[in-house]
């Protein structure tokens, strides 16, 4: 993974690397904030306290500085001296690629996206989809998990900051800002975000989310918006006319 930056003429400026292990084959988006903090989706599945999640197909969102991490591989055909690999559980597996240890990550979040060829089930398995998530102006992750059907929102910490979505049919879902006489579906509660296979998501600066939805067949455009809000004069601060 390359991070290239250009000056105004076009001309590079800076050439950084990630990592260029076979083990990032497999990535379902890269994304850079205004930071240039790097972001991809790993097909990699998670791995806490020695055990992976239980999903095989789910992936995980790593949040990098260029040019200050890597990700170490255990598979065997890849050659890594031993003593290159760390000394402590590993951060992701992955059935075609075994254990991998992430080193100068800043965070980790798994459990997300849809890793087609991630299964070690009947002879490695093939479920040719894949996912794709989304970084908003504040640098705040929309992540797709797939299995709980929902979007996380995670802060530019990796902390959830809330959940978009719950399961449900393209006609269920009572619209929160409905428009006077709008057909009215079966409430799933909460935010009304009916999804069933939303494995793909776009921003619109901090003002919407777009969900693609394949297992209802349909594209949502969900509204963001704040809980609480103030406006204020700006009248007396100075160089504002009166």
């Amino acid at each position: 993974v390359h991070k290239i930056t250009f000056d105004a003429d076009g001309k590079v400026t800076s050439n950084t690397i990630f990592a260029k292990d076979k083990c990032l084959k497999s990535m379902d988006g890269i994304g850079i904030d205004k930071d240039d903090n790097i972001y991809m989706m790993v097909a990699a599945n998670r791995v806490l306290d020695g055990r992976p999640y239980h999903l095989e197909r789910a992936e995980t969102l790593v949040k990098v500085r260029p040019g200050r991490a890597r990700i170490v591989s255990g598979r065997k055909n890849i050659p890594v001296p031993l003593s290159a690999r760390p000394d402590r559980p590993a951060e992701m597996t992955r059935a075609p690629d075994g254990p991998m240890w992430v080193r100068g990550h800043q965070w980790l979040y798994g459990g997300v996206g849809f890793g087609g060829f991630n299964s070690s089930k009947g002879g490695g398995g093939c479920a040719c989809w894949h996912a794709r998530f989304g970084l908003d102006y504040f640098r705040r992750s929309f992540v797709p998990e797939v299995d709980h059907f929902s979007v996380a929102v995670l802060d530019t910490n990796g902390n959830v900051i809330m959940r978009i979505g719950r399961y449900g049919n393209a006609d269920d879902g009572r619209p929160l800002a409905a428009a006077d006489g709008a057909a009215r579906g079966r409430s799933v509660g909460g935010d009304e975000v009916a999804i069933m296979h939303a494995a793909y998501v776009a921003t619109h600066t901090d003002r919407r989310v777009f969900i693609a939805d394949a297992g209802n067949q349909r594209i949502l455009s969900v509204k963001l918006d704040y809980h609480a809000g103030e406006r204020l004069p700006l009248r007396h601060l100075a160089g504002n006319a009166p």
